[in-house]
């Protein structure tokens, strides 16, 4: 669940609700739990048609173990013509699936998911790997032949 600072509360969407103690428990819950994060900052990235995305920077307590400097966190658009057509075409579902069915079994190299999120319900962020110092694809520009066979 992301917080927006009211206990037992829940909210659709927003990078700035997703709070140190609920990114803690998905990074930790992988063989780390001894994981605290104690700060979030978000980095607004270009996302994609369909998807809101950000980078986000973490601290974490000192006495915790230690954890990714950054990660991806990824919503469906707030936009809400963009939205409602990924929702119809099951898009967020299918990365979302794509995650936890597909990327363990490829032999390419994927970013590390440290949480699925909740598919087109949209309420919880797809948190994954941050993979810094690569180039994020255009969606709408496409690709050129020379990055195709990289």
């Amino acid at each position: 669940m992301i917080s927006n600072g009211t206990a037992g509360t829940e909210s659709a969407l927003g990078f700035e609700q997703i709070g140190p103690e609920w990114l803690g428990t998905k990074l930790g819950g992988d063989g780390n739990p001894g994981l605290t994060v104690s700060s979030v900052r978000v980095e607004p990235l270009s996302g994609g048609i369909f998807c809101d995305v950000a980078r986000l920077h973490l601290t974490y307590d000192a006495s915790s173990p230690p954890g990714p400097a950054t990660v991806v966190a990824k919503l469906p658009r707030t936009h809400e013509q963009a939205r409602a057509m990924g929702v119809r075409f099951g898009m967020y579902e299918r990365e979302r699936r794509f995650y936890v069915e597909i990327a363990p079994r490829v032999p390419i190299r994927t970013p590390r998911c440290y949480h699925e999120g909740d598919g087109d319900a949209g309420r919880e962020p797809l948190i994954i790997e941050d993979l810094a110092g690569t180039r994020f694809g255009d969606q709408l520009g496409g690709l050129s032949a020379d990055d195709a066979l990289v």
